[in-house]
């Protein structure tokens, strides 16, 4: 089945995804309020420094070109993969990093990441980070659910908190469907 096949528009802020159905959570002028709010807090926490950002593909890939085009920082941009999702609505638990080779040392780092929902993406990827023995280490989400609030690893920013539902759009996917909407939508369970 083709993504374009996977994704049915529905009346009343509605969607189908991989048959299951989804209602408009976040209106694409609230993502850029949330956007616009971290990056001004950035902006000023990091005055006058370069800063490395290294962004989590695929799903902050969306996320964090809207955040770099709000900084007027000097930024060097770096990319590494990561998967816990799989075709999955919940955490596979198994993590599965694709880090390029990174020189971090004595660098301002700051991950952006789309969502923290379990952690355990972000523990791993942060280890690996660490280990290059960056000047500083922050991380940036646009969205953390409540398991995200007893990580090891702190989140210095997040744009929103949200309850534990599954949420596409934005660059965030179901089964790689739904990434390129503007909008997030949240699973409806009532519907699905």
């Amino acid at each position: 089945m083709s993504h374009l096949q996977a994704l049915r528009l529905m009346p009343a802020q509605q969607l189908e995804v991989h048959g299951k159905r989804f209602r408009l959570f976040l209106p694409r002028h609230e993502i850029a309020r949330c956007v616009r709010h971290l990056a001004e807090r950035i902006q000023a926490d990091y005055a006058g420094k370069e800063l490395t950002c290294v962004v989590v593909l695929k799903g902050a890939f969306i996320f964090a070109a809207d955040l770099l085009r709000e900084l007027s920082l000097p930024c060097r941009v770096e990319m590494v993969r990561a998967q816990s999702y799989g075709m999955q609505m919940h955490s596979s638990g198994t993590i599965h990093l694709e880090p390029a080779q990174l020189d971090l040392r004595n660098r301002h780092v700051l991950v952006i990441e789309d969502i923290v929902d379990t952690g355990l993406t972000l523990q791993a990827l942060v280890a690996q980070l660490h280990a290059q023995h960056p000047a500083s280490l922050h991380i940036v989400a646009l969205l953390a659910k409540p398991p995200a609030q007893t990580l090891s690893v702190p989140l210095t920013y997040v744009g929103k908190h949200i309850p534990p539902v599954f949420v596409i759009g934005y660059g965030m996917d179901y089964a790689e469907a739904g990434r390129t909407l503007p909008d997030i939508y949240a699973v409806d369970e009532h519907l699905s």
